[in-house]
């Protein structure tokens, strides 16, 4: 059996860049993507697109520094439960109790 070797070439060639590529789409550091301001998410609030389904753009007056990135919120209650402490799930819910 013969191999061609543009073939081999070509698909070498197309390997090296399809690795070249996925090393330059991932982030190898997991660092959360900033905009040019330093801001997360372009300055939206992360929380008021979970409670209230919707995208609000947050403001300078309500913004949380935290890992590197700069969090903006659309009011205080939303920047004050981004700040604070994660609440424990619960140990026994349904999705984690054994089965009969």
């Amino acid at each position: 059996m013969t191999t061609n070797p543009a073939m081999t070439r070509r698909t070498f060639t197309l390997g090296t860049l399809t690795l070249a590529w996925a090393a330059t789409s991932a982030r190898a550091d997991g660092g959360i993507a900033l905009d040019g301001l330093g801001r997360a998410i372009k300055g939206y609030d992360t929380r008021a697109y979970f409670t209230e389904s919707t995208a609000k753009l947050g403001s300078d007056a309500h913004s949380v520094d935290w890992n590197g990135a700069t969090w903006q919120f659309a009011s205080t209650e939303d920047a004050a439960a981004f700040a604070a402490p994660p609440k424990p799930s619960p140990r026994n819910s349904a999705a984690t109790a054994p089965a009969p």
